[in-house]
């Protein structure tokens, strides 16, 4: 029998079979490089739409067909330069005796910012917005009337709705604040609402004022108000050696995404109507799928990253940067971990207040209520067509399937099998059941980061005739039941890698079970 597992820094597996499933993974990794690259070259010119030339060197072309990020790029510079000048202007005030005084230098600082790199009207639509809210909840006390106006807000955020400047990189700039000033009032509100003992004093009126402007929150960090009211005058010393090596960190990374982009053209394919993708084979489409994941998590690692540097360099903890997708099985991990800002917010502001407390019955009940009412806002803030539909779903259904495999393993059953079976082979069992929460997890990503009905061609091409062909057991070299059942075996040895990493960089005593 297997040794127990003694300490919870401890992976059962080592040696050879651990190295064998790191090597397995490392191999198909680069592999989907190369095949991904090949693919690249067969159908490059149906791509001309989506590629121009590179900022970097005209002999060389780039995919530009992220909206996002090519916006991204172009607003960078003008991003790096407000956050700057923020960070000066943040450490001047600090020197200001008067906290008030030192508030209302910033406040007028970060408006003229907020003006320069928006528009007036930008600004004005926000503050109204804000005075808006804020009176009729401050006067009502009544959480509801938040929920509705700032969803209605976010969902009738687009052009036809609300003005926009014309220059693509202001535009950008505009929607992120739109929406992100939208969350920050509701979070406001809801704490109104759930301290109906605080008052409503100038020093939280300015406080208010400054959770909307502070610049590293105006877009794509979400953070709640009572983490910024605890922090926003208590904050950690100044490191410059993190600060450095962070702004290192974030470097590489914009240069690897770069780098891809010029080679790659896994965003080319999903942006690119479904047909592109049917001369393909299933290895070559799988291949770009996964890059295309990789990609995304970079992606975020980047544009969340910059905000976080300077939230870090005024002192002020944000969000932790988002997990990699390549070592995570377990999908709640990655609602978790992913967006960390956005999850704090689904989980304090809806998922906990739904879930409230009862008996095993209503519990369950009141745990699915809570993850209906939590995707449906997700399938709000992301929009509504029928691929996040799909994604939704998926993640349901993964989740569902985590739920009951974490009652197995607390149940009396569970106990005996690990004890019978020894922790070892437990390991090697539960890698096995993994791949059932992989595939609704996985599937569900690509509907995510499809636009064109990709991700639903892979679903039927791969999955569905993958599996069709398997239980017929029509499975022979290329067709898609061995593609399926390579995938299937490459999973196996996928969970074996994210576990282990799991116990080595994440693991606690007080969270390995619930993760």
């Amino acid at each position: 029998m297997a040794t127990k597992r003694i300490n919870h820094d401890d992976y059962p597996i080592s040696g050879p079979e651990l190295y064998f499933y790191f090597a397995v993974w490392i191999a198909h990794s680069l592999i989907a490089v190369v095949l991904t690259y090949t693919a690249s070259s067969q159908v490059g010119l149906w791509f001309n739409s989506a590629l121009r030339e590179s900022p970097y060197h005209s002999d060389f072309i780039v995919d530009d067909s992220d909206t996002e990020w090519l916006l991204f790029r172009a607003s960078f510079l003008t991003i790096l330069k407000t956050y700057i000048i923020h960070a000066i202007c943040f450490r001047l005030a600090q020197k200001i005796p008067s906290r008030t005084q030192e508030s209302l230098f910033l406040v007028i600082v970060w408006t003229a910012m907020m003006v320069q790199i928006h528009s007036w009207s930008c600004f004005f639509i926000c503050t109204a917005l804000a005075l808006v809210i804020t009176g009729l909840v401050a006067y009502f006390r009544l959480e509801l009337i938040a929920w509705v106006g700032c969803i209605l807000f976010v969902l009738n955020s687009g052009p036809q709705y609300l003005p926009y400047s014309m220059q693509p990189d202001v535009y950008y700039r505009e929607y992120q604040m739109y929406v992100y000033t939208a969350v920050k009032i509701l979070n406001f509100n809801i704490y109104l609402c759930r301290n109906k003992e605080v008052a409503i004093n100038p020093y939280l009126v300015l406080l208010y004022i400054e959770y909307l402007l502070y610049p590293p929150f105006c877009s794509t960090l979400i953070v709640l108000f009572d983490d910024f009211k605890n922090q926003r005058h208590n904050q950690k010393p100044f490191q410059p050696k993190e600060m450095v090596i962070l702004a290192l960190r974030l470097g590489l990374w914009f240069g690897v995404v770069e780098l891809a982009l010029h080679f790659l053209r896994f965003n080319a394919f999903f942006n690119a109507p479904f047909t592109t993708m049917t001369g393909l084979h299933n290895y070559q489409v799988v291949s770009i799928a996964y890059l295309a994941g990789q990609y995304f998590h970079t992606k975020y690692v980047v544009i969340f990253g910059i905000a976080r540097l300077f939230a870090h360099i005024d002192g002020i903890t944000p969000p932790e940067s988002a997990i990699c997708i390549s070592r995570v099985t377990k999908y709640s991990r990655m609602w978790r971990y992913f967006d960390r800002g956005l999850y704090q917010f689904l989980k304090h502001q809806l998922y906990i207040p739904f879930l409230g407390t009862g008996d095993t019955i209503t519990l369950i009940v009141r745990r699915f209520v809570a993850m209906v009412v939590v995707f449906g806002f997700v399938l709000c803030w992301h929009g509504l067509n029928a691929n996040y539909g799909y994604w939704v779903l998926l993640s349901a259904v993964e989740l569902v399937i985590e739920r009951v495999g974490l009652a197995f393993y607390n149940s009396n059953l569970g106990r005996r099998l690990r004890f019978a079976v020894g922790e070892a082979h437990f390991a090697r069992l539960s890698a096995v059941c993994c791949i059932t929460n992989v595939i609704p997890g996985i599937f569900g990503a690509f509907f995510f980061l499809d636009h064109k009905d990709n991700g639903l061609n892979i679903f039927k091409n791969v999955l569905v005739k993958g599996f069709n062909k398997l239980i017929r057991l029509d499975v022979h070299p290329y067709n898609e039941g061995f593609v399926l059942l390579h995938l299937l075996l490459l999973g196996y040895c996928f969970a074996h890698v994210c576990a282990f990493l799991h116990v080595k960089l994440d693991s606690k005593p007080k969270h390995s079970k619930n993760e």
